[in-house]
């Protein structure tokens, strides 16, 4: 999933040409609803979205399927991390519990839409589908992510040198993939999937056309059956060759 400022704007048309041949389009990415909605607006009535590593798929503002994270095992989480700086991600608003407003005004406003922050997790009363812990404190942390590792409490599905993302257990763009693919009647030969980290790994997996991006990470470029520049230019190549939409 491209940053927004960098997104190829050819892929809202091909995106319409798909659909018109009876193609269905769908993003999938780490990010909330609320960021993709805002990258894809020009075609929000036409794709699916699968945000938060594939913990929601939702069509037309409607859930058709999510795997909300258990309230008592976010408070666990939260207990073992008392200071710790944390996202939770619902729908359609991200919550954020942030200790210094210097990080709060760098690292989340910048990056996140409809955000609210909060002193506890009383004060969410809807589903969280998603926690993003800041890595601040690194001996706690790691504790902590051990002890859900071996408790079975969450998966880890993205983690770099400052930010560690948790979801249900079994969570993955694959498993998602796979159920809209079931839903729309769609089978493994004929999907296509482009990725480029390692929350793509299952998704990649999960479809025969499976394409990685040249920028994207060695383990990811091993599963894949292609590598490819830009999705907007190999589906622009594959719908002049006749690939698709013929």
């Amino acid at each position: 999933m491209p940053h927004q400022e960098r997104i190829d704007r050819r892929i809202f048309d091909l995106i319409r040409r798909l659909k018109e041949k009876g193609i269905c389009f769908c993003v999938a990415s780490g990010r909330s609803y609320q960021e993709l909605l805002t990258i894809f607006e020009e075609v929000k009535d036409d794709i699916y979205f699968m945000p938060l590593d594939g913990n929601l798929l939702i069509y037309k503002d409607k859930i058709l399927f999510g795997n909300a994270l258990k309230r008592e095992h976010i408070c666990r989480s939260i207990n073992m991390v008392p200071d710790s700086n944390l996202l939770l991600y619902a729908k359609d608003k991200t919550y954020f519990r942030w200790q210094d407003d210097t990080y709060k005004e760098n690292l989340i406003t910048p990056h996140h839409k409809n955000i609210e922050q909060i002193k506890k997790l009383d004060d969410v009363m809807e589903g969280i589908y998603k926690v993003t812990y800041y890595k601040e404190n690194s001996g706690k942390f790691e504790f902590f992510k051990s002890y859900v590792k071996n408790n079975r409490i969450f998966d880890c599905l993205y983690e770099d040198d400052t930010w560690c993302d948790f979801v249900p257990k079994g969570t993955s763009k694959g498993a998602t993939a796979q159920f809209l693919m079931k839903q729309l009647g769609i089978s493994r030969e004929n999907a296509m999937a482009f990725g480029d980290n390692s929350n793509d790994m299952e998704l990649l997996k999960a479809v025969k056309e499976s394409y990685a991006m040249e920028n994207g990470k060695l383990e990811i470029k091993a599963v894949a059956r292609y590598k490819c520049k830009s999705v907007a230019e190999e589906i622009e190549r594959m719908i002049f060759n006749g690939t698709v939409c013929n």
